[in-house]
């Protein structure tokens, strides 16, 4: 089967018809590219990274635990964090690999920790735990695809990041968690399979399957499992993380969040010395609210838009200027 062009790619062919600048993409999948202008600047993309942030900067913002220092040293919200490591880096740092010592470090942070990859994104290997036996299973999970993992507290609540370009903010969007609603009859098993053909077939981009380590994790904090059949009408939630590609659900509410989640993300992404980034905050207060506690989550130097330019007409077109403007930034164009 043909592999479908990545979005930003697509985005940056379609638009260069606009700015004096001309893209080109790798033949074989499009994935990467280079945008020339007319004064001969050269730039590059790969998939979301774009090539407006300097790459020390987007390194540091990528580490969850270094970035968090940095903001909090400013007077920006931040859960606290501890990290853990692999054997292969314990060894070299000349400490003990022990995941049972480390937990018994960790848990003062709150009754329900999530574990997962310090560098990682998209809530991959997220999991969410509350006693030392599953600390231990599931860190030992998160290092099998990084060297560090990072722990910090579980907080409920309203989820949603806000997108700054060059100090402005371009758009915000709201991030539910992925939830089933039971018919009295189904598995949440086959409520889960089913949610997740029917968001593919829809073009969606959907990376979990209902055999999924995190679901059966965080299933298991409500004392539930795939076989359990829930409800008529009872709603489900069966994920920590409130992604796109992990079955979550976007709501535009660029027009209806608070200018103190606006200004606080500003200042993180300067703080980190981003141009471009996208600021993930948890909120336990309504977004319009001028009162509440909050935290900053962390911040994403290449930020995907696929999902969010799905929701509409209005939020396309918020899409396309914020990459007619990565254009114009990356070489120096301008609109024809």
């Amino acid at each position: 089967s043909t592999l479908r062009q990545p979005f930003s790619s697509r985005l940056f062919d379609m638009l260069s018809k606009y700015v004096d600048v001309r893209v080109e993409l790798d033949e074989q999948y499009g994935y990467v590219g280079r945008v020339y202008s007319q004064s001969s600047a050269v730039a590059y993309f790969d998939l979301s990274n774009i090539d407006v942030n300097r790459q020390a900067a987007a390194a540091v913002a990528r580490d969850k635990q270094h970035a968090g220092t940095f903001l909090a040293e400013v007077g920006l919200p931040v859960l606290p964090a501890k990290r853990f490591y692999s054997e292969e880096l314990s060894r070299f740092m000349r400490r003990p690999y022990d995941l049972l010592w480390r937990y018994q470090t960790i848990e003062g942070l709150a009754n329900q920790i999530v574990v997962r990859p310090n560098d990682g994104y998209d809530g991959r290997r997220a999991f969410i735990v509350e006693n030392s036996r599953d600390f231990c299973v599931y860190a030992a999970e998160v290092l099998k695809v990084t060297q560090v993992g990072i722990a910090q507290p579980y907080v409920p609540g309203i989820e949603f990041r806000v997108v700054v370009l060059d100090g402005e903010v371009k758009l915000t969007y709201r991030k539910s968690r992925p939830s089933i609603i039971g018919n009295g009859r189904d598995s949440i098993g086959t409520l889960i399979e089913n949610l997740v053909n029917k968001r593919r077939s829809g073009g969606f981009q959907v990376r979990i399957s209902p055999d999924d380590d995190r679901i059966l994790c965080f299933l298991q904090l409500s004392r539930m499992d795939l076989e359990t059949v829930p409800a008529d009408g009872e709603s489900i939630t069966f994920l920590a993380t409130a992604n796109g590609v992990s079955g979550g659900t976007l709501e535009d509410v660029s027009d209806a969040v608070h200018d103190r989640f606006r200004e606080d993300s500003v200042k993180a992404c300067e703080r980190l010395g981003l141009r471009y980034g996208g600021v993930d905050f948890i909120s336990t207060c309504d977004l319009n609210s001028e009162t509440g506690d909050y935290a900053i989550l962390e911040v994403d130097p290449s930020p995907n838009l696929r999902f969010y330019a799905g929701l509409g007409r209005r939020e396309w077109e918020r899409v396309l200027e914020l990459h007619l403007d990565l254009l114009e930034l990356m070489t120096g164009a301008k609109l024809k």
